[in-house]
C-alpha cells in the first residue's frame, strides 16, 4: 500500500508540475500576443510605420508626395463628411482612408485628417459650400489660402483593355490628393485659357487634366476681350475661322512676354492664310495629309504610335510602369521650314514626335473623303513630323516662349483618360516644360492584382490524399501511440 501510495503521489508531483509548465507556456504566449500587438499599434498610429504587403503597392506613397508632405510649410485640414466607421466598413472607401491616415502620418503633425458626420454638423457643410454644396462622404482639402472637394469616385481610375474585352479598377487617390494640397498652397493659380470665336472644338478631358495640374480655366474671344493676367498657357483647338491681324497681333505681344500656346490644328481645318502664316513665323507649316502607319498602330493605321524625342527636355521623361506609348489619331504632319533642331534668329523648331519608317500619308487637300486607311499607291512615305515644338530664347530681352503644335486628336478623352497609354504624361510634361511655375505632378494609379493558382489534375489529388488523408492519419496515428505509451506505464 505505501509502494502504490508512492507512486500516486510522484505522478501528482509530475502532473502538477506538467500543469505549471503548461499554464506558465500559456500566460507567456497571451503575454507575447498581447506586446507584439501593442508593437504594432505603436509602430503603425504613433511612428506611422505601415506595411503595404498589397500587389502593386496599392497603397505606397511615392517619393514626390513624401517630399511634398514632409515640406509643408503650413497646415492642412482634411475633412471627410462622414463618421470614420463609414470609411473603414465600406469597401469602396477603405482604401482611401488607408491612403490618408498614411498622408497624415507622413505629414509631421502638418496635415490633419478629421471625419464629421454632416446631418450632425451641418454648420460644417454651409463652411464649404462657396463653390458647391459637398455631398456626403465628400473629403474636403483646405489651408489658409481655399479649399476644394473630392468625389470619392474620382479617386478611381478605370483601365480599359479594349483587346481583352476587359477593365480593371485602379486608385489614383495620391495624385487627386497630392494636387489638392498643392491646389490649396499655391500662392497665386496659373491661368489656363482656351479662345473662342473661331468655332475651336472642345477637349473636355484637356479641361480635366489642366484642373488637376491646378490651373484656372477661362476663356477669351480675342475679337472683342483682352487675355487675362497671370495667363500661363493659351490653348487654340481646330480653329474654323481665320485669325484677324489685330488678333494675330495679341498673339505676338502675348509671345513676346514670355508666353505659351498650345496649338491643336487637324486636317480638319480649312485653310487659315493669316493664322498659318503666323505659324510660318515661328518655323512650322501645316501639311494637307493624314498619317496613318502599317505596324506602328494602335488597332487602327490611323491611331498612329509616333516615336518621341528622347534628348528633348520636354519628352525625354515621359514614361510609366502602366503606359507603354503615345497614340496620336489622325495626325496632321508638319513641315519644319528651317529644318529640325535648326536655329533662325532666336527661334528653333524641334520635333518631338515623329512617326516611324512604316508609316505613309493620305492626301487631304482635295476635301473627300478618305474610302480606306490602308496604304495605297500615291500615298507618300513617311517618317513625319506629327509634333512640333517651337521656342524663342532670347537674351537680350529675357524673353522665353514656346508654341507647341499638335493634332487634337493626340488629346482625346480615352487616350487621356486611360493610362495604358502615355498621352497624359506627354501632355503633362509639356504643360511642366512650359510654365516652371506649375509644376503638376505626376503620379500613377495603382492596380490590385492578383494571382489565380494554377495546378494540374494531378497536382490536385496528391494535395488532396496528402492534406486531406495523410496527415489527418499520421496526426491521429501519433495521438494513438502516445496514449497507449501513456496507458502503460
Amino acid at each position: 500500500m505505501d509502494n502504490k501510495g508512492n507512486k500516486k503521489s510522484v505522478f501528482s508531483k509530475q502532473r502538477t508540475k506538467y500543469g505549471t509548465y503548461t499554464v506558465i507556456l500559456i500566460a507567456l504566449v497571451l503575454v507575447g500576443a498581447i506586446v507584439i500587438n501593442l508593437l504594432a499599434v505603436l509602430l503603425t498610429q504613433k511612428l506611422g510605420l505601415r506595411a503595404d504587403i498589397t500587389d502593386n503597392r496599392l497603397y505606397t506613397i511615392s517619393d514626390t508626395t513624401v517630399e511634398l508632405l514632409e515640406n509643408l510649410e503650413e497646415d492642412i485640414e482634411v475633412t471627410v463628411l462622414t463618421t470614420e466607421y463609414n470609411y473603414q466598413n465600406t469597401s469602396s472607401y477603405r482604401p482611401i482612408r488607408e491612403v490618408l491616415m498614411r498622408y497624415e502620418q507622413l505629414s509631421g503633425g502638418k496635415l490633419h485628417v478629421r471625419y464629421v458626420d454632416p446631418y450632425a454638423n451641418p454648420d460644417i457643410v454651409a463652411q464649404y459650400s462657396e463653390l458647391s454644396t459637398p455631398n456626403e462622404a465628400d473629403i474636403i482639402i483646405a489651408s489658409s489660402k481655399r479649399y476644394t472637394s473630392i468625389v470619392p469616385s474620382d479617386l478611381y481610375d478605370i483601365r480599359i483593355d479594349y483587346s481583352e474585352g476587359t477593365q480593371q479598377q485602379g486608385l489614383q487617390a495620391e495624385q487627386k490628393f497630392s494636387s489638392a494640397i498643392m491646389y490649396c498652397l499655391a500662392d497665386e493659380l496659373p491661368v489656363a485659357v482656351r479662345t473662342r470665336g473661331h468655332g475651336e472644338s472642345e477637349l473636355s478631358s484637356l479641361n480635366t487634366l489642366l484642373t488637376t495640374a491646378n490651373y484656372t480655366l477661362d476663356t477669351v474671344n480675342l475679337a472683342v476681350g483682352e487675355l487675362p493676367e497671370r495667363t500661363a498657357l493659351l490653348i487654340i483647338t481646330n480653329p474654323q475661322k481665320d485669325f484677324t491681324d489685330d488678333e494675330i497681333a495679341v498673339l505676338e505681344d502675348y509671345l513676346n512676354n514670355s508666353g505659351n500656346i498650345i496649338i491643336f490644328y487637324d486636317y480638319t481645318c480649312p485653310d487659315l492664310p493669316n493664322f498659318e502664316l503666323f505659324m510660318e513665323d515661328w518655323g512650322v507649316r501645316p501639311m494637307d495629309y493624314i498619317v496613318c502607319d502599317s505596324e506602328w498602330n494602335y488597332t487602327s493605321p490611323r491611331a498612329v504610335i509616333p516615336q518621341l524625342n528622347s534628348t528633348h527636355t520636354m519628352t525625354s521623361d515621359v514614361r510609366s510602369s502602366t503606359g507603354e506609348y503615345v497614340v496620336s489619331v489622325d495626325s496632321r504632319p508638319w513641315e519644319l521650314i528651317w529644318g529640325d533642331g535648326v536655329v533662325t534668329g532666336f527661334r528653333r523648331t524641334t520635333a518631338i514626335m515623329t512617326s516611324t519608317a512604316t508609316s505613309y500619308a493620305k492626301s487631304t487637300e482635295t476635301g473627300e473623303n478618305i474610302q480606306s486607311y490602308q496604304k495605297a499607291a500615291g500615298d507618300v512615305d513617311g517618317p513625319f513630323y506629327i509634333g512640333v515644338l517651337a521656342e524663342e530664347s532670347n537674351d537680350n530681352t529675357g524673353n522665353r516662349s514656346n508654341i507647341l503644335f499638335l493634332s487634337s486628336g493626340v488629346a482625346g478623352d480615352t487616350l487621356i483618360d486611360q493610362d495604358v497609354f502615355l498621352n497624359r504624361n506627354l501632355l503633362i510634361h509639356a504643360v511642366n516644360f512650359m510654365n516652371e511655375d506649375a509644376d503638376a505632378l505626376i503620379v500613377e494609379a495603382r492596380y490590385a492584382t492578383s494571382s489565380a493558382l494554377s495546378i494540374t489534375g494531378a497536382d490536385a489529388r496528391f494535395i488532396f490524399w496528402s492534406l486531406c488523408v495523410a496527415v489527418p492519419v499520421a496526426v491521429l496515428g501519433a495521438g494513438v501511440v502516445v496514449w497507449f505509451r501513456r496507458r502503460n506505464r
